[in-house]
């Protein structure tokens, strides 16, 4: 190290100073004693810093990779012979791991497929090297050969092409499949392949292959730009529930395990990849906005979070007479100001999507279109909204917001889940079973569906009745695992009520159980004596009664939960369902047995109600005893 006070000029001289023959590389001194260029120093550099790598590994390696090279054998020596030699194979002779897993390498990552004929052929690539060009053995890829071997005929050699595999020199220490996938996904071997497709482009003239569709498209992803698979990493991050963090964490555990790219994407690339796919999407549905005459929105409120659909008309010329989307969806409470939540729903709610139209209008370089807004705003006429939005719609064409606006409808799918929902839900008894199935304190099913415990007992207390000879006869086939729903969803009660009405039995074997042991909790065990003394007659027929008409329901509404529901069938659909509900709860066809006369008469009834099964787990039940108390049937 120099002194501290070393001059410039002293520093210099010390450098000269340094004894010739202590350098380890004599190639150092040649190259730096050439009068080179400017523009070669870049070149010295890594001649040196190659040599330098060279030299620091460890005699060790060197020494293995030299074995390696003569334990592989020579070109000329076959299989059978080099296997003999090696004892039928060693795990770490190269050559004896090709023989062993060659067929699967070349099955998956070694070969390409060749459409051009009437049924597709494979072509494998990997290969071992040619006899004739004698030398030691080695991998290489026929394709990569070929081309190389064009290059230097046609007197335009090119560095590049040069690799490994093209000169059937890959000879590794552990050879694996990684390293076939890895050369196949290089720019040297699809350039290649697509050579080996146009074999008249190499026929004098420069050669012009294109990676993607056309030469557009490899302008496009030349360079540090994002490559296909990071589009589609963007757009598998912009579909999940996880972070931008996260997302860039498991981006850059897949560039290392597959050693695409040197640096992965970070968090703010992949934002800025989705920016750039909405603006696609929007630029597109812009379009479609700005040539049609007339616009229906669509608003759905739930949970703080609105959505806004749409759908316009088309040319005449086009395919798609009509054509649909999603406008946009923004918050409707955060980021509010306390003068806003003092001022009426309706009134915020329509400046909310006036500005959510107007963010829509605006593109990438946050410039907005005022005709395209000025367009969408009076070249509405329709809008559908739910039950709560109807004070909305008015505001929005009083205010101006959508001068035009001529219709106003309401959504029929909410219309009929409201109003098939409310009757379960809010009246007499039924409410008191909803309750307590359903209920948001000490639900029977909400505590099933989220305690494992409870779940595993109950899937042996249905073990249990599936093995009992008495129980052979009860609606039961197999052991169910699962009772989830959705309470803000009415259609998700629907199943967990059949299912409940299938495992009565195992359910009474579970509150039982629970009643009679001493370690669980007094507040538990009274629960489960509660919901066992709950289970008489008239809750159990009420509990197939609803879930029967939640079914019948569900069905109705589904024929209006789909786009463009033809407005001449509802009348249809509508005595339809009129007339089933009248068999079924008023002419008593739900308590007929599946293989009578009367309900194969009507062929729209289910095979088996949930009413019915109910009343053959009641006829079937078996005693139950727990503590000093008797279940039997005769209370039911």
């Amino acid at each position: 190290m120099w002194p501290r006070r070393t001059k410039p000029c002293e520093a210099r001289s010390l450098r000269t100073k340094k004894d010739p023959r202590k350098e380890p590389f004599p190639i150092s001194r040649r190259l730096a004693q050439r009068q080179l260029p400017r523009r070669s120093h870049p070149t010295i550099k890594k001649i040196l810093k190659r040599s330098v790598h060279t030299a620091s590994k460890p005699p060790l390696l060197l020494a293995r990779r030299a074995e390696q090279s003569t334990d592989v054998g020579d070109a000329s020596e076959s299989a059978s012979q080099h296997l003999l030699r090696h004892s039928g194979g060693k795990l770490t002779c190269s050559r004896c791991r090709y023989y062993r897993f060659g067929p699967v390498w070349a099955a998956t990552h070694g070969s390409f497929e060749d459409k051009r004929g009437w049924l597709p052929v494979r072509c494998v690539w990997l290969e071992e090297r040619p006899v004739h060009l004698r030398g030691v053995w080695g991998l290489g890829c026929n394709v990569c050969a070929t081309n190389l071997a064009r290059a230097a005929a046609a007197t335009r050699g090119n560095r590049r092409l040069c690799t490994k595999f093209a000169r059937y020199d890959v000879v590794n220490v552990s050879l694996q499949a990684e390293q076939i996938r890895q050369h196949a996904a290089t720019d040297v071997h699809k350039v290649a392949v697509a050579t080996f497709f146009q074999p008249h482009t190499t026929t004098g003239g420069p050669q012009a292959i294109a990676l993607q569709k056309t030469r557009q498209d490899d302008d496009r992803l030349r360079g540090g730009v994002p490559q296909p698979q990071d589009w589609l990493n963007a757009w598998t991050v912009g579909r999940g529930r996880q972070s931008w963090a996260n997302a860039a964490r498991t981006a850059h555990a897949f560039g290392y395990s597959a050693q695409i790219r040197g640096q992965p994407v970070n968090w703010r690339g992949f934002q800025r990849m989705l920016d750039v796919m909405r603006e696609v999407s929007r630029e597109t549905k812009r379009q479609w906005l700005r040539s049609c005459e007339c616009i229906a929105l669509l608003l759905d409120d739930r949970q703080g979070v609105c959505l806004v659909r749409f759908k316009c008309d088309s040319s005449l010329n086009d395919s798609h007479y009509a054509r649909r989307g999603v406008l946009c969806a923004f918050d409707t409470m955060h980021g509010l100001s306390l003068d806003k939540f003092a001022e009426d729903y309706a009134e915020t709610f329509a400046s909310l999507v006036d500005g959510a139209i107007s963010r829509f209008c605006v593109n990438l370089s946050h410039e907005r279109d005022d005709a395209l807004y000025k367009k969408i705003c009076s070249s509405t006429r329709s809008l559908t909204i739910d039950g709560a939005l109807v004070k909305t719609a008015s505001v929005l064409k009083s205010f101006g917001y959508l001068s035009n606006l001529v219709l106003v409808l309401r959504d029929a799918a909410h219309f009929i889940r409201s109003a098939i929902k409310d009757p379960i839900a809010r009246t007499g008894g039924f409410h008191v079973q909803h309750e307590r199935l359903f209920g948001k304190a000490h639900g029977l099913l909400k505590s099933i569906s989220f305690s494992a415990k409870l779940k595993a007992k109950l899937e042996a207390c249905q073990k249990y009745v599936l093995g009992t000879s008495g129980c052979a006869q009860l609606s039961l086939d197999k052991v169910m695992t699962h009772f989830n729903f959705a309470p803000h969803r009415f259609e998700s009660f629907i199943e967990p009520r059949r299912k409940y009405a299938c495992i009565l039995v195992a359910v009474a074997l579970l509150l039982a159980d629970i009643a009679e042991d001493d370690r669980e909790d007094n507040a538990k065990r009274q629960r489960a004596v509660a919901a066992l003394n709950a289970m008489t007659p008239d809750d159990l027929l009420r509990t197939g009664l609803v879930g029967d008409y939640g079914e019948i329901g569900v069905r109705f509404m589904r024929k209006y939960d789909v786009n463009d529901k033809d407005p001449t069938s509802e009348r249809r659909d509508l005595d339809e369902y009129r007339d089933l509900l009248k068999k079924l709860f008023t002419d008593c066809y739900i308590l007929c047995a599946p293989e009578s006369p009367e309900r194969l008469s009507v062929p729209s009834l289910p095979a088996k109600t949930i009413t019915q099964i109910v009343m053959d787990q009641c006829e079937l039940m078996p005693t139950i005893r727990f503590g000093n108390r008797t279940e039997t049937t005769s209370r039911c």
